[in-house]
């Protein structure tokens, strides 16, 4: 009867670990704004025009289109890597409190004409994980409005640009992948939006994203049921043994 209750015990513990297992399948990263220049970083950044209705100044760290998860509660992002599928998701404010929800689906870029944007001194980007926007799934940046405000536009990033002598620059993956800081753990890629809803005369939008990652360790309960079967498992042994 002992040894059925044991058994009985593994064998849950066992279905635990592979529940627990697979949704702990996908690695998660916490996303935050690039460091290496300062008060004037940014995770997200519109080149040329601001947004229409953006407001505030171009001050170092308070730049209308300067827009960071730092700004917003809990002050990161999540990048999540399942496969070769990955996401960019979380809320970016500018020094003003405009904000947005960006939600970016990836998938993973094997192909071989592809340009680097790497940083002096830095590696040469061959080790890099490479990306490129989902076309099953619509990457959005969706404005979330303040108190009493007219909202910024809703936006599709509709596409990758930019390219050197190489080929066409992706979403690219790495340490001194974030084109900021060599030593760093990071993402960088360059982006066209559209205003959602727009289908003709529609001004087109240019943006970078540039972010520091950093894996967001297993949970202790987990480490714990771990630990806890493997324990449960040498008292087997042992019980044999004897």
């Amino acid at each position: 009867m002992h040894s059925f209750r044991l058994k009985t015990v593994l064998a849950a513990a066992a279905i635990a670990v592979v529940s627990t297992s697979s949704a702990f399948a996908a690695t998660v990263y916490h996303a935050t704004s690039n460091v290496k220049e300062g008060a004037g970083n940014h995770s997200l950044w519109f080149s040329g025009d601001n947004p229409p209705g953006a407001i505030g100044g171009n001050t170092a760290g308070n730049q209308k289109n300067h827009f960071k998860f730092e700004n917003r509660s809990p002050g990161f992002g999540k990048f999540t890597v399942d496969g070769s599928s990955a996401a960019l998701t979380g809320e970016v404010a500018n020094g003003n409190g405009q904000a947005f929800r960006l939600d970016m689906y990836f998938t993973e870029f094997t192909g071989t004409n592809v340009g680097y944007k790497t940083i002096d001194g830095g590696p040469d980007g061959s080790a890099w994980t490479l990306y490129e926007l989902d076309s099953s799934r619509t990457s959005t940046l969706s404005y979330i409005p303040l108190t009493g405000d007219a909202p910024l536009s809703n936006f599709v990033l509709s596409s990758l640009r930019g390219s050197n002598s190489d080929g066409p620059f992706k979403v690219q993956v790495g340490v001194g992948a974030n084109d900021k800081d060599i030593a760093l753990f990071g993402l960088s890629t360059w982006f066209t939006l559209a205003e959602a809803g727009c289908s003709s005369n529609c001004t087109p939008y240019h943006g970078d994203i540039n972010i520091v990652l950093e894996p967001v360790p297993l949970p202790a309960a987990g480490f714990m049921l771990i630990a806890g079967v493997g324990g449960l498992f040498a008292m087997r042994r042992r019980k044999k043994a004897t």
